[in-house]
């Protein structure tokens, strides 16, 4: 996958945000009809300790990468499989698990170096950081972040690096 600009995603943003709940939901529908291994994903028993807001953010950030993904690329995401979703989470976890601060950006901090898809990563990264109207736990702050990295990560087949 190319690299998606800062520039994209906040026109993505602008797009999705404007919508109205319908013409969210339809967007929403669509985007399972094209890829349901990334919404069975993030509709799994996993995610059901997040609140309806957080799951609304989820699925604005969701939908924003896809439309910056194919408004820079020209292409909607590739489809992707289940086991590499599953090791890209998985390798994930791994990463962030020996962080001991408790602090949300220096936790998340490790998995910047040298990333190639910064500006998507940065986009989650502020609109859980800057929650202003604290419609984010701090639970579930990591988890989605996790979560969108994971999907970033096999969207753009980037290999993550090893912990340590």
């Amino acid at each position: 996958m190319m690299f998606i600009s800062e520039g994209s995603i906040e026109r993505a943003a602008e797009y999705v945000g404007d919508m109205d709940a319908e013409d969210f939901d339809l967007l929403l529908e669509v985007f399972e009809n094209r890829h349901p291994l990334v919404m069975a994903f993030l509709l799994s028993e996993g995610f059901d300790l997040l609140t309806r807001s957080e799951k609304d953010l989820m699925f604005y950030m969701i939908l924003v990468m896809r439309e910056a993904i194919e408004s820079e690329s020209g292409n909607p995401p590739p489809k992707l499989d289940e086991e590499t979703l599953g090791k890209k989470e998985e390798a994930n976890w791994e990463l962030v698990a020996p962080i001991q601060s408790k602090i949300f950006r220096e936790r998340v901090d490790v998995f910047f170096k040298n990333y190639p898809q910064e500006d998507l990563l940065a986009f989650v990264e502020d609109l859980l950081s800057d929650d202003e109207e604290e419609v984010v736990t701090k639970g579930g702050r990591e988890y989605i972040f996790i979560a969108m990295k994971s999907i970033i990560d096999a969207w753009a087949g980037h290999s993550i690096p090893k912990p340590g």
